[in-house]
């Protein structure tokens, strides 16, 4: 799902449209693609005063399906937003683009609710804080607090946006600035009724530090295990581990890390940002006439030798290369095809 402006477009993740927030913290998340590197990706809360996003993290997903958008591996954004910040009740998030010369485009706005006790606890949190400080002793634990908050990292999925039924999918679980580690364990949570594990590999953030982590890809019907240990504190960025699925059905997936449990090397625990992803799967994806999960000049190849009589596409693939839906594919769809490969065309 993108919404595409003028300058380039986006979409937000998180929070979904009316998603029920009763937490500390609102997840604000999703990608953008533009095509001008002078343009500002801006949000604002209930119309409030917009507010540029600077943080931006690598998402290939978004690079590999548009490519004609120049973003420099600066394809997501993820924060979290204090909730009290937002109203009791319904909110509205949006995203919007601002060129160089002022040229407004808006992208997506989200509506959601956020519970009245979300917000009553961060605000009695706060007050009782506010009143601890006044010691010196309140003060020195204020003071921890805001290190280890500063030393907080990110992990997150990347995962496709979409895939056909009985494709192989590539998800990856990156950290991001995740400082001072010796140790940790995950568990990565899927589901097992729409994907099954074929394989999974440790990344390269491991081997760069010559590091062995123990996998468990078995360790339950939807989960999956990993856990490290180092002798020193080291800092973490890059690909944890990759997990190849086969999709079994159509729907929603969704990933989810239920533990991200780190430490360092006196065992002091780290807190992460732990963001999770979905992904839709369709009987076909257009223009993925082999649903190898790439849109190819393969993909046209077997339109032309479909169309030539010298090979028979089923029912499904015809579906998939039919992407003008004009009801043919044919060298239309061939054409269309190769400019999408190209990065000249989008369907």
């Amino acid at each position: 799902y993108a919404v595409w402006g003028v300058n380039g477009g986006g979409h937000i993740e998180s929070p979904a449209t009316n998603e029920i927030i009763d937490g500390e913290e609102v997840l604000f998340k999703g990608w953008h693609g533009y095509k001008d590197s002078k343009t500002k990706l801006q949000y604002s809360i209930n119309n409030g005063e917009w507010v540029n996003i600077t943080d931006f993290y690598s998402r290939t997903d978004i690079s590999t399906k548009y490519p004609q958008y120049t973003n420099d591996g600066k394809e997501g954004f993820s924060l979290s937003l204090p909730v009290s910040k937002f109203n009791n009740g319904s909110n509205t998030v949006k995203l919007r683009y601002l060129s160089d010369d002022n040229y407004i485009s808006d992208i997506e706005e989200v509506v959601f609710d956020v519970k009245a006790n979300a917000i009553s606890t961060t605000e009695s949190t706060t007050e009782t804080t506010t009143e601890k400080t006044t010691t010196a002793a309140t003060e020195s634990t204020t003071e921890a607090s805001t290190q280890d908050e500063s030393a907080k990292g990110n992990i997150g999925i990347d995962a496709p946006i979409s895939a056909g039924v009985g494709s192989e999918i590539e998800v990856k679980v990156n950290v991001k600035d995740a400082v001072k580690m010796a140790g940790g364990e995950l568990i990565l949570q899927y589901d097992d009724s729409l994907l099954e594990v074929v394989s999974s590999k440790v990344g390269e953030t491991f081997s760069r530090n010559n590091i062995s982590p123990t996998v468990n890809d078995k360790y339950d019907s939807n989960k999956i295990f990993m856990t490290f240990y180092n002798m020193e504190d080291i800092d973490i960025n890059g690909e944890l581990i990759t997990i190849v699925f086969k999709s079994k059905g159509e729907g929603k997936a969704k990933f989810n890390i239920t533990k991200a449990d780190f430490s360092d090397y006196d065992t002091n625990s780290k807190k992460m940002n732990v963001l999770g992803a979905e992904m839709t799967i369709v009987s076909f994806v257009p223009g993925d006439v082999n649903n190898d999960g790439d849109v190819n000049y393969k993909d046209s190849i077997l339109i032309v030798r479909h169309n030539a009589k010298t090979y028979t596409l089923t029912e499904e693939q015809l579906k998939a290369g039919d992407v003008n839906n004009d009801g043919e594919t044919n060298y239309k769809d061939a054409i269309l095809i190769s400019r999408k490969a190209a990065g000249t065309y989008n369907f």
